[in-house]
Formats: structure tokens, sequence, C-alpha cells
């Protein structure tokens, strides 16, 4: 009965962080910036480089964003909410080269 309890718990604070990182993790500082730069600057080739450095790399703690600090200390708790603030940040870049690519050819036609 025990088990099943803290499976339970561990269930219940992987789903919370996760949701919790939805709300509060809205992607700012990413790196989509500069990869949207590059990619309309240069080529969409040379914009891949930071596109693939930014989404590799896990949002920072300063840019989490997260609003309870004891939360934050729970391993299971943290390791969903990086997890889903990680995706959010691959999203966010990976949208932005996209978009930005776009443009690119776009304003290679144009020209």
């Amino acid at each position: 009965f025990n088990q099943t309890d803290s499976q339970l718990d561990v269930q219940d604070l992987r789903m919370k962080g996760k949701r919790d990182a939805k709300m509060n993790y809205k992607g700012k500082k990413s790196g989509a910036g500069w990869t949207a730069a590059t990619t309309i600057l240069f080529t969409p080739l040379l914009g891949a480089i930071p596109a693939v450095a930014c989404s590799s790399s896990e949002p920072s703690d300063q840019n989490l964003n997260y609003t309870d600090l004891e939360l934050m200390q729970v391993y299971e708790y943290n390791q969903a909410y990086i997890e889903e603030a990680h995706k959010t940040k691959k999203r966010k870049v990976w949208t932005s080269f996209g978009i930005s690519s776009g443009a690119w050819v776009l304003l290679i036609l144009l020209l």
C-alpha cells in the first residue's frame, strides 16, 4: 500500500512539475532571437548552428521562472519542470529557425 502511495506521489509531482513549467516558463532568453537574426542575415545553414547550440542546452536556472522554491528542491518535480521547460525552449528555438528560414528564402526570391 505504501509503495502505491509513493508511486502516485511521484506521478503527481511529475505532472505538477510539467504543468507548472508550461504555465511559468515562457522561453525568454532561449536563443530564438539570435537564431532568427543569424538565419535571416546569413543563411539557414549558418542559422542552424545557434539553433542546435541553443536547443541542446537546458534553460539556465535563473530563466526557469519557477514560483515555488520548496517544490523545486523535490527531485521528481524539479526534473519534470526542467524537462518541460527544455521542450518549450527547443520548440521556441526551432520555430524561430523555421520562420526565419522562410523569411530568408522569401528575401532571396524577391531580390
